[in-house]
């Protein structure tokens, strides 16, 4: 690849092969350069998600281009993803990726397992995406911002099911925001026989702040898609819940699809469990 891999002189992203070994550079910056096409890497299981076990603290930014044929089948492995697990200082940005199908245990999307920095301006399309817990069409959880990104996939899942994130993670003196952003796929809650599935939203399946000083706001975004589970079900959020002296709020979003399910269903928020400082809804 060109490039020196510094955030002023990314290393260009041409082919599919040397999108495989962003791995190899967890600490570099990146950029798409072409569309790349991953349906090579079908096979034995699929795609091996970038940094599962050390995080991705670079800037990864898709430039627009297209990554299409991302196809993953471990379904006893966590941070099942385009990239596993992404550190406070990465950014994702402009990534626009098409899915086969990913299938996974814990932490499973389509563009970030467990997202610790920001992603802005990217998409996920594609078939279908299952789970256990945690489980996104965008990213599984989330623990800095999401800006102008969407997903258009069905998602299935246990616990903690969205359509864009299954899990909106707070944390204590910090904000974190969904903006400008949204889902058009189905989401579905499964019950294994053994645990009962919970928190199943059409764009997020559970939002929690942190204490003292935590923010979590979710605004200008929106869910068309039918949600469906057991408990803490969704047309937008399963479930929003404020820690003492945290903070939830939902501004100028709402959900379309129809919604079914057995307790605590609601069109808007299957069950608003936030019992902080602020407990800010609005239209």
């Amino acid at each position: 690849a060109s490039g020196s891999g510094t955030e002023e002189d990314p290393y260009i992203i041409e082919t599919a092969e040397q999108l495989d070994k962003v791995r190899d550079y967890l600490d570099a910056h990146f950029a798409l350069g072409a569309n790349i096409d991953l349906s090579t890497y079908s096979s034995d299981g699929g795609w091996l998600p970038i940094a599962t076990e050390s995080k991705f603290t670079g800037t990864f930014d898709g430039n627009g281009y297209q990554i299409t044929g991302l196809k993953i089948d471990r379904e006893n492995k966590n941070y099942q993803s385009l990239f596993g697990v992404t550190s406070e200082t990465s950014i994702i940005r402009n990534v626009h990726l098409e899915v086969v199908e990913i299938n996974g245990e814990n932490h499973v999307a389509g563009l970030v397992g467990d997202s610790y920095g920001i992603i802005e301006n990217s998409t996920v399309t594609g078939t279908l995406i299952r789970g256990k817990k945690h489980v996104g069409g965008l990213a599984g959880t989330i623990r800095k911002d999401v800006i102008g990104s969407s997903a258009h996939i069905e998602v299935v899942g246990e616990h903690e099911v969205g359509g864009l994130i299954g899990q909106f993670k707070g944390s204590t003196g910090k904000k974190i925001t969904i903006r400008d952003s949204f889902a058009t796929g189905d989401v579905t809650g499964i019950n294994n026989g053994t645990d009962i599935n919970d928190y199943v939203g059409g764009l997020v399946g559970l939002i929690e702040s942190g204490n003292s000083g935590s923010v979590n706001e979710l605004t200008n975004s929106y869910a068309t898609g039918e949600v469906n589970g057991d408990q803490h079900v969704g047309g937008l959020v399963g479930k929003a819940v404020a820690l003492p002296s945290g903070v939830v709020r939902i501004k100028n979003s709402y959900a379309k699809g129809n919604v079914n399910g057995n307790q605590y269903v609601g069109g808007l928020i299957g069950f608003n469990g936030t019992t902080g400082n602020d407990k800010h809804i609005s239209s």
